[in-house]
């Protein structure tokens, strides 16, 4: 892989590639070289490559992922095959709506299905030394047996599936409302039709963030009082209002409103704009209440 990385990074294929299909490649390109470097006589049953093998591949639509040259055995099915198991069942590590890597955790992928409004949350540990951890962590209490149901609409055969899973996980950020749609549909394969999902139909093309900056604060005072975050006085958070959204609050939806919002929080605190920062950290505080289910880690520390 080392004689290859920079012939395989300056190469086309993969400068045409997104941002996060890059780093697939790149993902794809190592685990190629570990099957390659074995056969399959040699690979055990708890091998990674042999476990990764039998996880369940994605749509047939996705579109295949170029890796090094890596010799006659590494065949464009070969490769297609590794990539659409590995779309199908990664995780994204993120910060917030920042993907920083991909993951492939067998054991997450075969027990817990996904929700948009999810009864848990997958925490990673991340350690110089050591591979990284999956945690998953409870948003609520779970009682033995309960099942969380929830429909999914697969594209590829048009058919609705009703799924019942005691644990389940957001495969996206739950705050990317706009497009997840389109990830669900080209990585996995299907359309959720969750509350969360059914909710965002409901509201129809989403408005963008007004432009003006006396427009912009006039809606950063109304999702905090619709909220009831407007001082940091109390000694918990509100829940989720549970009347309807106002139209007029519609906008705040808009993945561009919430990342504007995180970049003027974060460059007003570094700024040492402290009241700038106060403001729109409560804004973004109130929009996350609104998002996000209850304990999830954007908000969950404040319990």
């Amino acid at each position: 892989m080392c004689k290859l990385y920079h012939q395989h990074t300056s190469s086309y294929r993969f400068q045409y590639l997104a941002a996060h299909e890059r780093l697939d490649s790149l993902l794809l390109s190592h685990l190629l070289c570990q099957v390659t470097s074995a056969t399959s006589a040699t690979l055990p049953d708890t091998d990674p490559v042999s476990v990764f093998h039998t996880l369940l591949p994605g749509p047939a639509s996705m579109h295949s992922i170029p890796g090094p040259p890596l010799g006659p055995s590494v065949t464009a099915d070969l490769v297609n095959d590794l990539y659409s198991r590995f779309g199908n069942n990664n995780f994204a590590i993120h910060s917030h709506l920042n993907t920083v890597g991909h993951g492939i955790f067998p054991l997450a992928s075969r027990l817990f299905n996904h929700s948009c409004v999810p009864n848990a949350a997958a925490k990673f540990i991340l350690s110089p030394s050591k591979p990284v951890t999956m945690e998953v962590v409870a948003l609520r209490d779970i009682s033995a047996g309960e099942e969380v149901r929830f429909s999914m609409y697969l594209v590829s055969s048009g058919m609705i599936i009703h799924c019942a899973s005691q644990v389940c996980l957001p495969y996206l950020d739950p705050a990317l409302l706009q497009s997840r749609q389109q990830m669900f549909d080209l990585t996995y394969g299907f359309r959720c039709t969750c509350s969360s999902c059914q909710f965002m139909e409901t509201l129809g093309q989403i408005p963008s963030p007004p432009s003006s900056l006396g427009e912009l604060r006039a809606v950063a005072v109304m999702v905090r009082e619709f909220v009831g975050v407007n001082s940091l006085t109390y000694t918990g958070l509100p829940s989720r209002p549970q009347t309807p959204t106002p139209q007029p609050l519609f906008c705040v939806f808009n993945e561009a409103y919430l990342s504007t919002l995180s970049e003027a929080f974060s460059k007003a605190s570094h700024e040492g704009q402290y009241d700038l920062a106060l403001d729109s950290g409560l804004t973004l505080l109130a929009v996350y209440i609104m998002i996000y289910p209850a304990n999830y880690p954007q908000i969950g520390e404040w319990k």
